[in-house]
């Protein structure tokens, strides 16, 4: 080995090597690196960047698809459903249970309505009376929520447009329509 910057001879060198490396800090290296010739040929090695841009006619086939499982999935789920009449048969089946039940247990269940109604009564009056001070406040929440749906709107259309008009100005999209 007679590379002398691998031989430390002791605390002094040891110091003396620090000193000097860190004296040529933002100094140019004392030898060339050069590897563009190495990176432009893997670039060219990779070749062009594979398009991700949807053409028309792939958004046509996609939606088809989509239509055509989209009919498979209502038809089967139209051949398993119940006809109008099971539907009026079950509702008044149920309705008539409910009413046989109702005057069945009359006293017990107007005890418990009357005390939901209370209840509900008492819950309403405190809700009441903590929105009370924020009733002045309505106005301002319409006006941020229109104008936050009106921002919403523009910026929604501004991204469209400036996409349309990218995807109309670039030569990709002239070859794949």
């Amino acid at each position: 080995m007679d590379d002398e910057r691998l031989r430390i001879g002791g605390d002094d060198a040891f110091e003396e090597l620090l000193l000097r490396s860190l004296g040529s800090a933002g100094a140019p290296a004392p030898f060339t690196v050069d590897v563009r010739a190495a990176v432009m040929a893997r670039i060219e090695a990779a070749g062009p960047v594979p398009s991700s841009r949807v053409t028309v006619r792939e958004l046509c086939a996609w939606g088809a698809a989509a239509a055509a499982v989209g009919t498979v999935i209502v038809s089967g789920i139209a051949a398993h459903a119940p006809t109008a009449g099971q539907v009026a048969t079950g509702l008044t089946r149920t309705t008539t249970e409910s009413a046989i039940e109702a005057a069945r247990l009359g006293s017990t269940a107007a005890t418990i309505a009357g005390a939901l109604g209370r209840t509900a009564l008492a819950l309403g009056g405190a809700l009441e009376a903590m929105l009370a001070p924020l009733a002045h406040l309505q106005p301002v929440t319409a006006v941020a929520v229109t104008i936050s749906v009106a921002g919403m709107l523009a910026l929604s259309t501004y991204v469209i447009a400036r996409d349309f008009r990218a995807g109309a100005s670039s030569p990709s999209s002239k070859e794949t329509s």
